[in-house]
């Protein structure tokens, strides 16, 4: 089976931007304050969501937290007396609390990317042992303070990321963390070697943080240039990407993290779908990954072309025959 890189399309006949690409729609929960149990029960929700602190009963993550139903998601016919409600069921005290945590929202995902950089999950996972560890087994064996790291775990194990142990120490005890099932996503599991480490990796990447202030400005410019541009003295991000080596190869490694468990899934109830498949062509197939995990589950096609722009499909890795 014949597996090619197919001649490369040039930037003006398909835009990067303009690719199809297996992409995750990420609905994201915060944690909200805690309620009673006649408020919890008279609003039960779609989602559910962690508390940030331990509860002695209830059903616990894996970081301890006790799972509460989030708010119900409503059509358009009630949205207004929802609204209603979740004036009438917050303090102006319990308000103020909500608001502090949404501007402080930053600290999850910078405290993620610093942890990835560190090789936190890595470390602790260990082939599979996933042992839990101290923040000082996790540093130099000469770290000034490994409790800085230690604030940051235990606020990732807030978020579901890391599970937190207690054990006994001298004067109180050393926690020690271990990953849980969300954690494990950063933990290279597909044929690439890449993971959702490279996707955290790829949206904190200091070009991207710096567009978001500009988002406002986009916003009353909706014509005028992305907020990306704005900050690269009117580069578009795709064309920085072009320019810059490293931040393109980390922006490559992302998007293969999260399309390999997708195809994954997807060839786990699809594989029929290519039953009359003979070649099969991945349009804008980055490193061309995903065709080849296609190709090795579906043996009856027989030639697979991966067809992206001149400078991407150059630097794609060869597919094995």
């Amino acid at each position: 089976m014949p597996r090619t890189h197919g001649d490369p399309l040039s930037a003006h006949k398909l835009p990067r931007g303009s690719q199809t690409s297996f992409r995750p729609h990420v609905s994201f929960s915060y944690p909200v304050l805690q309620r009673s149990a006649a408020q919890r029960s008279s609003n039960p929700g779609l989602h559910s969501r962690w508390i940030d602190r331990p509860i002695d009963s209830g059903t616990h993550n894996a970081a301890g937290r006790r799972l509460l139903p989030a708010r119900s998601i409503p059509d358009e016919g009630t949205k207004m007396s929802a609204a209603a409600s979740e004036d009438e069921e917050l303090s102006p005290a319990e308000a103020r609390l909500a608001m502090m945590e949404l501007a402080n929202m930053i600290s999850v995902p910078m405290a993620l990317t610093a942890a990835i950089r560190l090789g936190v999950p890595g470390a602790i996972w260990a082939d599979g042992a996933n042992a839990p560890l101290s923040a000082a087994d996790l540093l130099p064996a000469d770290h000034p303070d490994p409790s800085v790291l230690e604030r940051v775990l235990r606020l990732l194990a807030s978020r579901g990321v890391f599970s937190e142990h207690h054990g006994p120490g001298p004067a109180e005890p050393t926690r020690r963390f271990a990953l849980t099932a969300v954690g494990r996503t950063l933990v290279p599991a597909g044929p690439s070697g890449a993971s959702y480490a490279d996707y955290v990796l790829q949206h904190h990447q200091d070009a991207l943080v710096l567009a978001w202030p500009r988002l406002h400005e986009a916003l009353l410019d909706p014509a005028g240039p992305e907020p990306f541009a704005r900050a690269h003295r009117g580069l578009p991000a795709y064309a920085f990407y072009a320019q810059d080596k490293e931040a393109n190869e980390v922006m490559l490694r992302g998007m293969t993290g999260v399309s390999e468990p997708f195809m994954e899934a997807l060839l786990d109830g699809y594989a029929g779908g290519f039953e009359d498949v003979r070649t099969l062509v991945d349009v804008g197939g980055s490193s061309g990954a995903c065709l080849d995990m296609i190709m090795r589950r579906v043996g009856t096609i027989a030639q697979g072309i991966n067809f992206d722009l001149p400078d991407v499909v150059a630097a794609a890795p060869p597919i094995a025959e």
